[in-house]
């Protein structure tokens, strides 16, 4: 099996702890998809760019089917990618999406 290093969280410095901190405290915790780039700090920025846009600008699907989307698609990858995954913890401020178009589910 394959392992990627990560960066924990009492590990971070510099941009990567900056990043780390703020994901903290607007969400209550760091996800797990955030230390697996943590080798990269600028692609969680990226990251969060791409869900900002996906989630929160004009789209065709209202905001209930964005976040129905994110949760069902979510938890469909907990059993092949995250074994601790942020659903089985108690949900903060936080939506996961796991996609890259959602058109055709509500169609």
């Amino acid at each position: 099996m394959a392992r990627i290093r990560i960066i924990g969280e009492e590990e971070a410095e510099g941009l990567l702890r900056e990043i780390y901190d703020q994901l903290t405290a607007g969400r209550g915790q760091l996800a797990e998809v955030h230390k697996l780039q943590s080798l990269r700090p600028k692609s969680i920025l990226r990251h969060m760019e791409l869900y900002m846009e996906i989630m929160f600008t004009r789209s065709e699907l209202s905001r209930v089917e964005l976040e129905m989307t994110a949760v069902v698609l979510s938890a469909a990858n907990i059993p092949f990618h995250y074994p601790r995954h942020a659903l089985q913890r108690p949900l903060k401020k936080q939506s996961f999406c796991h996609f890259s178009s959602t058109a055709n589910l509500f169609n």
